[in-house]
């Protein structure tokens, strides 16, 4: 008989994250992964084709044997249904959900081997050498990007799709308020004049084209 913790992404087995051969060890196992999963900033979005909402779950699983029955669940309309696997060969336990950290694209960064997640922005963005700066750093929501700018320069935040860009600037704006760190000046949405003001500065720094500039969304 075995047993196996997975991870799920949108209803799809994504990887297998243990493997044992009794029942006691297999939920000891999956309470430890769940009491680990501490993660500050969760995916809630990815980028396969167009951006699309995800779902993580954790599932612990064991081979089906005759005398195996599905669980009854209640779905996402409340209504009790029988809990089938995608592989009839399994059975499962239990199932919970499970957050990934979410990472993100900064200008003059690689996109793809230095990502930053929401702690390395707090850090190196959010908090870098705050003291010495002389001037009110502002914080604004431009489509799918988070600038930061004061007089000293910019940085440019790349979010997923707006959403993403509003959750990132509320989490920091708490974040903001909760250890009381001052000059910065967190705006929201930026208005119309504001955005076309802003999409002249990063087209001034980046030397893309306008149409790079203005797209609303990391799928290009």
């Amino acid at each position: 008989m075995e047993y196996r913790i997975i991870l799920t992404k949108n209803k799809k087995s994504r990887k297998i994250l243990y493997k044992c051969r009794t029942n006691e060890t297999a939920i000891d196992r999956f309470r430890q992964i769940i009491k680990d999963n501490i993660i500050f900033f969760p995916q809630k979005f990815v980028n396969y084709k167009k951006i699309v909402p995800v779902k993580y779950e954790l599932l612990l699983i064991k081979e089906r044997d005759e005398n195996d029955k599905n669980r009854i669940v209640r779905n996402e309309h409340g209504k009790l249904v029988e809990e089938k696997s995608n592989n009839q060969k399994w059975i499962i336990i239990d199932r919970v959900p499970y957050n990934i950290e979410e990472t993100f694209w900064v200008y003059g960064h690689n996109h793809l081997k230095d990502r930053f997640n929401i702690k390395k922005i707090m850090k190196e963005i959010l908090l870098k050498d705050i003291r010495k700066h002389k001037f009110t750093m502002q914080i604004v929501i431009v489509h799918n990007k988070l600038i930061f700018q004061n007089d000293e320069g910019m940085d440019i935040i790349f979010c997923k799709n707006k959403k993403d860009a509003i959750r990132l600037h509320n989490t920091l704006l708490n974040a903001a308020i909760s250890t009381r760190m001052d000059k910065l000046l967190f705006l929201g949405v930026a208005g119309e004049k504001m955005i076309s003001d802003l999409y002249e500065k990063i087209q001034e720094k980046t030397g893309w084209k306008m149409k790079r500039v203005r797209r609303p969304s990391t799928r290009h």
